[in-house]
Parts: C-alpha cells; sequence; structure tokens
C-alpha cells in the first residue's frame, strides 16, 4: 500500500489553521476541556508540531482574540468617533457577528483572560462615552452584561435592544 504523503503548509498558513480550528474547540468545549493535542488532532497535525507555533494553550488563546477583539474594534471604530451617536441597533448586529470572539472571552478562568476582557471594558466604556463619567462604570458594566447572557449564554435577545435603550437613556440625561 503507498503510503501517503504529507503536505507541508507554509508557516502562516498553518498557524492560521490551528488558530481556526481552536476557536472552534474553545467556543464549543471550553478552554479547559481543550489541550494541544485536540487542536493537532482536528487539523490532522502532531502535537509537536502545534507547539512549534505556539509554547502553549494560553498563548493560542491569547493571540486568536488579539486577532479578533483587533477586527472588533476595527468594526465599532466609526461608532468611537466624534459626533458619532450610539447607534444600538448597528452595535448589536456588530457584536452578534462577532458572538464568537465573545464566546472566547469567556471560555478560560478569571486570571487567563483578565487583560483580554479587560480590553473588551474599554471598547464598551468607549461606546458610552455620553454618558456622565460617574455613572459609564456602571452603565458599561450592564451592558457587558446584556450581551453576555444574549450573545455568549443565547438567552432570548427580542428585547435586548429595548432593554438596552432604557438603561442608556435616564444616564445620558
Amino acid at each position: 500500500m503507498p503510503r501517503m504523503q504529507r503536505v507541508r503548509l507554509p508557516a502562516e498558513q498553518r498557524r492560521q489553521d490551528i488558530l481556526n480550528h481552536a476557536a472552534h474547540l474553545f467556543a464549543d468545549q471550553g478552554f479547559e476541556a481543550v489541550s494541544m493535542g485536540t487542536i493537532a488532532q482536528a487539523i490532522g497535525t502532531s502535537r509537536p508540531n502545534v507547539y512549534t507555533y505556539f509554547p502553549d494553550l494560553v498563548s493560542v488563546l491569547r493571540v486568536l482574540l488579539d486577532r479578533r477583539l483587533s477586527d472588533l474594534e476595527a468594526e465599532l471604530t466609526p461608532q468611537l468617533g466624534p459626533g458619532a451617536s450610539l447607534n444600538l441597533s448597528a452595535l448589536w448586529d456588530t457584536l452578534g457577528q462577532h458572538r464568537q470572539t465573545l464566546l472566547l472571552l469567556h471560555c478560560a478562568g478569571e486570571p487567563v483572560l483578565r487583560a483580554e476582557r479587560e480590553r473588551f471594558d474599554v471598547l464598551v466604556s468607549g461606546l458610552l462615552r455620553d454618558v456622565p463619567e460617574e455613572r459609564r462604570v456602571l452603565m458599561s458594566s450592564l451592558v457587558r452584561g446584556l450581551v453576555y447572557d444574549t450573545l455568549v449564554q443565547g438567552q432570548p435577545a427580542e428585547h435586548a435592544l429595548t432593554e438596552l435603550a432604557i438603561l442608556l437613556r435616564p444616564a445620558a440625561d
């Protein structure tokens, strides 16, 4: 029986392949349930090959989130500019398109992703720039909670925008 030849992927393509498969595994199974071996098996390579590109599982998750949060920030930047008003529907649509990123932010324990969650918090706070500073932290927490409940946990979202508008309206007055 002839041996199958392995195709050697370019380094950046292999690295991206690892990140793509890891994103799905983390989102579906949670960070703690995934190992470098699980990722290797998913992409059909060896565990040492995965270690060639990433020193550990936390590094995989951090690189993944760094890229995903950069993409999210780029999409939300027009809503953060001077004179831009907060469009809740557009915000919700954008966050919904990045649901997997939001799942990834919550797939590992608190200390592991603290910096990444803080980066998301800063982004949310920037969207609330019209809210008086003394109420911004509270409002930011409420918005993050609503995002978590509806987009991450999959709770019914039909009233999310209405609730968010009600929460933000008094704060902006």
